[in-house]
């Protein structure tokens, strides 16, 4: 069995960034899986940016794990 360290949301494998391509600004937001597969809570947004910041999204360095996480709570077994 192979585990995981998360040390945050930007390296858990049940965070996604989804894109809109038609949205002004904050046109990426960083996306939980495992809150909306387990229905845990309503909303699974952690954070939203611009994707084209000239900065570089430098804000993307403050993201926290947010209370809510599923792992702070328990573990979380998947198998196929």
């Amino acid at each position: 069995m192979k585990n995981i360290k998360v040390t945050s949301c930007l390296n858990c494998p049940f965070m996604y960034p989804d894109f809109d391509p038609d949205a002004m600004g904050l046109d990426t937001c960083l996306v939980c899986v495992a809150v909306r597969s387990l229905g845990l809570e309503s909303n699974s947004i952690i954070a939203c940016y611009n994707e084209y910041d000239p900065q570089g999204n430098p804000h993307l360095k403050g993201i926290s794990i947010p209370e809510w996480c599923p792992l702070k709570k328990e573990a979380i077994n998947v198998e196929l």
